[in-house]
């Protein structure tokens, strides 16, 4: 019997041995002409028919397990049910929340205070976050403004931060007429003197 066995095991084709035929090429310059885009669009529509008809049968056999329910077993699913529902109205607005801040900290934008926010729509009928409406709320907040303030407020009679005037120090005030040190304050030049930024 032992025999048997080597004999088999020697028959069987070696799989690491190298081949003496040369391997076949591959055409790299082919273009591929499948419309990727279709492809991908035609099985979405065969997994929405096929997730429909699973949801409907889902609902008959239920329905059917319903029927031939005693009494107290109606009510033990009833509590359950009931039971599930509140744990979902509890938690789905806590993880909408969660999945909300973290959507919008990703897309940079400040989230209204808890209490204008209806989170309620946010949350899908398992009791999850809504992503799209989710992602759809973001976008409706407005974006933060980050271009600076570069207009110079002070322009004209006091200079300021802005304006590329030159300050003047205590010592340069210390060889100046009053009439020139006003003058120079109109400028804009006592700025950093006086603590206007």
């Amino acid at each position: 019997m032992e025999e048997n066995i080597m004999s088999e095991t020697n028959n069987q084709p070696d799989d690491t041995a190298v081949s003496d035929q040369p391997a076949e090429s591959t055409d790299m310059g082919a273009t591929d002409s499948t419309d990727w885009k279709a492809e991908a669009e035609k099985w979405k529509a065969l997994a929405r028919k096929h997730e429909k008809g699973f949801k409907t049968l889902s609902s008959e056999l239920d329905a059917i397990k319903a029927s031939q329910m005693s009494e107290a077993e109606k009510a033990v699913a009833e509590a359950e049910a009931r039971g599930r529902a509140a744990a979902l109205a509890e938690t789905g607005p806590k993880l909408a929340k969660a999945a909300l801040a973290a959507e919008a900290a990703k897309a940079g934008v400040t989230l209204p205070d808890d209490r204008f926010i209806n989170f309620a729509p946010l949350v899908s009928e398992s009791g999850e976050p809504d992503t799209d409406a989710i992602a759809s709320f973001v976008k409706s907040l407005p974006k933060p403004n980050t271009s600076e303030f570069t207009q110079d407020v002070f322009k004209g009679s006091s200079g300021g931060s802005g304006s590329k005037v030159r300050q003047l120090t205590r010592e340069d005030l210390s060889r100046m007429t009053n009439e020139e040190i006003n003058a120079a304050r109109e400028k804009g030049q006592l700025n950093a003197l006086l603590g206007i930024a």
